[in-house]
């Protein structure tokens, strides 16, 4: 080494060093070679924990849940309830959350639940609580001491890019009997138009098939995420979910309860697809138009539709003229016929932001249908929509206005009549028609029954139009009628009747 300098030559010295201890005699030294592979084995061990914990990270506390041990103590129940709303996923900081855990033997409650500043959401998710509550005692009053019972529920939510805000309600059933443990999570989800602090309807946020585009990520998502643990007829289920989402930054969410596309120890499990997978049927508006709850509303709606001639069209050009929008329910049997055409003028009404409502498949008294027969119309009324418009009806009008509860739950859509009868379909005159209207005194609330399949009344809406703005009228939908002017988010299954504008959304007992 006389040509290194010292730095060199202390470098060199110690890579000698290190090669005598891992020779010996020319021979590779064991213990050194030994030594080498309890670190590679150690290595490989600490790589493998750091992916479990990523694992389990990934999974969340939730997808635990089937194998493990509940709550034993007051301690215990808090502790659980607290490993369950760390489990949602998504963002609490949005609103300001409420926690409040109730331990009793053997039932229990836990919320943490948020004020969201909207009185309408805030009651809504109020109400749901109370509902959820009384239902879960009177179904578990009957658990024995030494039995566990829990209704936990948590949130999670989100801005969007639109004027509205995401909320979803995660709420999970726990019980333990005789040892035997199970765990089931349900999800509610609520669209809010942070202009007016009301519930976005569908036909608000969509106009077109946004059905297929959930339809064809829904498949993909869940083989390619959930293989080993989907459900034998996952594949019926899809659907559940189409309806049940939130708006948030990235895209729509939508949520499937536990136990339905996937094995129940996985929970709730959700989906977001991008809001460019959407594009040409989700609105650019979302939430911008206002509804002023102060201001009179009128919610004209037409049903027999659509029509054979031109009288749809012409309803749907005043309509568009004036920036107005309404409620129509469609007969399936029409929209079969008409086929394309019939599918355009129903996608131009939910374009406009009108809302599309079920009318039955061919227009029977449904009392003296069978259930099977009820189902039926249902059914067939439904699908024909859908397959038109890329989206299901938001609301039904039972023919000659013979709805009930039971119908309704059927149909599985809030049933809506109304409270002003133009006669239209007896008159076949514009000139009637608008007189029934304008002297029905105040407007503020109602409800106005035509006909879209009426020339007449294609003409006397072009009269009313503009009329009924002159006089101040906000054009509402049903859905938003019921929601802006009398306080309720429209409940599937239920029948409003002709007395929607009565307290607590009771029905006419029909």
């Amino acid at each position: 080494m006389g040509g290194l300098n010292a730095k060199t030559q202390y470098k060199w010295g110690i890579k000698n060093i290190i090669m005598a201890k891992n020779y010996r005699n020319g021979k590779p030294n064991r213990r050194a070679r030994r030594y080498r592979v309890i670190k590679i084995r150690r290595f490989i061990l600490a790589v493998i924990v750091i992916a479990l914990i990523a694992l389990l990270a990934i999974f969340g506390v939730k997808h635990l849940l089937a194998n493990n041990t509940g709550y034993n103590s007051e301690n215990g129940f808090i502790k659980y309830s607290d490993s369950l709303f760390k489990s949602i996923d998504g963002d609490m900081e949005l609103y300001e959350p409420t926690k409040v855990q109730e331990y009793g033997e053997p039932m229990s409650f836990a919320t943490n639940l948020p004020t969201t500043g909207y009185e309408d959401i805030d009651k809504a998710v109020a109400d749901k609580w109370a509902s959820d509550k009384k239902n879960f005692e009177e179904d578990n009053q009957t658990v024995a001491q030494g039995n566990q019972v829990a209704l936990v529920a948590g949130y999670e939510a989100s801005g969007t890019p639109y004027d509205a805000e995401g909320l979803a309600i995660h709420t999970f059933h726990y019980e333990k009997i005789d040892k035997e443990e199970s765990l089931s999570e349900e999800v509610d989800c609520y669209n809010i138009a942070t202009k007016t602090g009301g519930e976005l309807t569908l036909s608000q946020m969509f106009y077109g098939d946004y059905e297929s585009v959930f339809k064809e990520e829904a498949e993909t998502f869940l083989t390619e995420n959930y293989k080993d643990n989907l459900t034998e007829d996952y594949t019926s289920k899809i659907d559940t979910a189409i309806d049940n989402f939130i708006l948030t930054e990235a895209g729509v969410r939508f949520f499937w309860n536990s136990g339905t596309v996937v094995t129940a120890d996985q929970g709730a499990i959700a989906m977001t697809i991008p809001y460019g997978k959407f594009d040409g049927v989700i609105r650019d508006d979302i939430g911008k138009r206002i509804i002023d709850p102060s201001k009179p509303m009128i919610a004209l709606t037409y049903d027999d539709g659509p029509s054979v001639d031109d009288s749809t069209d012409r309803i749907l050009n005043v309509l568009e003229e004036y920036d107005a929008v309404a409620t129509f329910f469609e007969l399936g049997e029409r929209v079969d016929e008409e086929g394309d055409r019939g599918a355009k003028l129903l996608q131009r009404e939910l374009q406009l932001g009108c809302e599309v409502g079920s009318h039955s498949y061919s227009h029977p008294n449904l009392y003296e249908l069978s259930t099977d027969g009820v189902e039926n119309e249902a059914q067939k009324s439904i699908d024909a929509i859908t397959n038109a418009t890329g989206q299901p009806p938001t609301v039904m009008r039972p023919p000659y206005g013979n709805g009930s509860d039971e119908i309704a739950q059927i149909f599985g859509l809030p049933s809506v009549n109304w409270n002003i009868d133009t006669l239209d379909w007896q008159s076949r005159n514009a000139d009637a028609v608008v007189d029934v209207v304008q002297g029905s005194g105040n407007l503020d609330g109602c409800i106005v029954l035509m006909h879209s399949i009426y020339s007449s009344s294609a003409e006397a809406t072009e009269r009313l139009v503009p009329w009924l703005q002159e006089q101040g009228y906000q054009f509402v939908t049903v859905s938003e009628l019921l929601q802006y002017k009398y306080g309720h988010t429209p409940i599937e299954n239920k029948h409003y009747g002709y007395y929607f504008d009565q307290p607590d959304g009771e029905s006419d007992g029909e």
